[in-house]
């Protein structure tokens, strides 16, 4: 048998050889994928080293950590600081699953790691091992970039999560005045799972919000709008996207209701800056700066009113109510109050570059089929940009019918075209829904870890006041025992100097 083994050893691993592959399968067989050798132990009693893994047992043979320094192994210095003597074993509180891919790894020189193995954890142990995570062979590099890249995302969220929403820490706090005062109102105000009182004011806030957005929907249907030469604040309310017989204003009504709003979010935005703990960067944050954006309209119609003449006022307020346009931004407060909503942006956000890959396939494709159509239809698409516009409405799958082709060569480019759009949307979409379902599902997890935690502080709370209930009662009752206590003593004494002055008597 060991002439075999020797025979064998550095034989080429030719297909039909049936040795070397047999050779392979002896204890101490090392295999050279680049030049197909297979070197088996030439002394099978030759020295083994023992690895207990949390009570996981590895045992190999000593000289298959020195052949290469891969990992810390090889590194004798290493290995001494975890060498027990009385199991003569190296014992190491780490991860059993993936030891055994280290070791593979030190005995073979291939890395693979177990599918079943998280990515973070993997890469926490490679590096306690002394092995870069380069060194993963290609058929596991995938699995192991996935978990890594989705854990990197998470975090990204998380610290999103916490940059819009929950702005104070106990550090914060401590180096503020009046910390845990402001820190209260703007948990109140933006913070709708701080407590009961918060839950309450974001239903109110939300209702203005629907006020506010319906109203400014719609006042400009007939039905909402009264006749007649009315004006409010001085300016004469005219509607120039129609012809009428007469000019007509908003309904009082609603006029009222977009006042009362008014007065609500200019509170509600006052009250936040001077609650919030950076005031200079709460002007440069994108929700504020929608809400700022949403008022400035109605201020800029009150300051046309009241500092210019009527005739004026009605020329330049033309004008200004292209600024109505910012009052629809109104709807994006409901950010702060619809996580759904928030994670739909944030998704966005993060995932801009897929965005932007599928606007550069979509480009592309326009071009293309724009100068095919242009080509085939001299009549019907009379320049290139037409043939764009063309384009891009049968990639999306739209298809308005204001322009189409008309001969037998429009027809097959307008069905590759349409074809190529379905593939491009297919190929990129489902990219964005599957980060807007993780981002979801984590952000749902984050605020049931943050409610329990929330439910234990108060648990918590309670049990500390019961205890020291507790021990308040227990010192009453020895204060009574001991009241009690002194009372029998005196009582005792009393009894007892009677008895002496009746015997002093007798």
């Amino acid at each position: 048998m060991t002439e075999q083994m020797n025979d064998s050893e550095a034989m080429p691993a030719t297909k039909g050889l049936k040795r070397p592959a047999l050779a392979a399968l002896i204890p101490g067989t090392k295999y050279d994928p680049k030049t197909f050798e297979v070197s088996a132990a030439s002394d099978p009693e030759a020295p083994t080293v023992v690895f207990n893994i949390r009570g996981t047992i590895f045992e190999t043979y000593r000289s298959n950590l020195y052949r290469k320094n891969l990992s810390n192994l090889s590194n004798e210095e290493f290995l001494t600081q975890f060498y027990r003597v009385t199991p003569n074993d190296y014992f190491f509180d780490r991860d059993p699953s993936l030891f055994s891919s280290v070791l593979e790894y030190q005995r073979t020189g291939v890395l693979h790691i177990p599918v079943n193995v998280c990515g973070k954890v993997a890469r926490q142990e490679l590096e306690f091992w002394g092995i870069d995570e380069s060194r993963i062979e290609k058929c596991c590099w995938s699995t192991f970039d996935s978990w890594n890249s989705t854990y990197d995302a998470l975090k990204q969220l998380e610290e999103a999560q916490t940059r819009t929403f929950n702005q104070y820490t106990e550090k914060k706090i401590a180096e503020m005045k009046f910390g845990r005062f402001r820190a209260a109102i703007w948990n109140f105000l933006s913070n709708p799972r701080s407590s009961h009182g918060a839950k309450i004011y974001s239903t109110i806030t939300i209702t203005f919000i629907i006020l506010s957005v319906i109203s400014f929907i719609v006042v400009t249907h007939p039905c909402c709008r009264v006749k007649g030469d009315r004006d409010f604040f001085g300016i004469l309310h005219l509607n120039k996207t129609s012809e009428r017989e007469f000019t007509s204003m908003p309904h009082p009504a609603f006029i009222l209701i977009d006042l009362i709003c008014l007065i609500f979010f200019t509170c509600d935005l006052i009250i936040k800056y001077f609650s919030y703990p950076n005031r200079r960067r709460f002007l440069f944050n994108a929700l504020n700066l929608v809400d700022i954006a949403s008022l400035v309209p109605d201020y800029v119609a009150i300051f046309i009113s009241t500092t210019l003449e009527a005739t004026k006022a009605n020329e330049v307020m033309h004008y200004v109510n292209v600024l109505a346009l910012f009052r629809s931004l109104r709807i994006f407060r409901l950010v702060r109050y619809v996580p759904g909503l928030w994670i739909l942006l944030y998704t966005f956000k993060a995932s801009i570059w897929d965005l932007l890959l599928m606007n550069g396939f979509m480009m592309v494709g326009m071009i293309v089929f724009a100068t095919l159509i242009y080509h085939a239809e001299d009549d019907n698409f009379t320049n290139i940009p037409i043939g764009l516009w063309w384009a891009l409405v049968t990639m999306t799958t739209v298809g308005y019918g204001d322009m189409f082709p008309s001969n037998f060569f429009g027809y097959i480019i307008g069905s590759v075209c349409a074809i190529t759009g379905v593939l491009m949307v297919a190929f990129t979409v489902p990219i964005i829904v599957n980060n807007f379902l993780m981002y979801y599902t984590y952000y749902t997890h984050i605020q049931s870890k943050q409610e329990l935690e929330r439910r234990m502080a108060r648990i918590h709370k309670r049990d500390d006041n019961i205890e020291k209930n507790e021990n308040v009662d227990v010192e009453k009752n020895e204060d009574v025992d001991v009241e009690k206590n002194e009372d029998v003593d005196v009582e005792r004494n009393e009894d007892d100097n009677v008895e002496k002055i009746e015997k002093d008597d007798k």
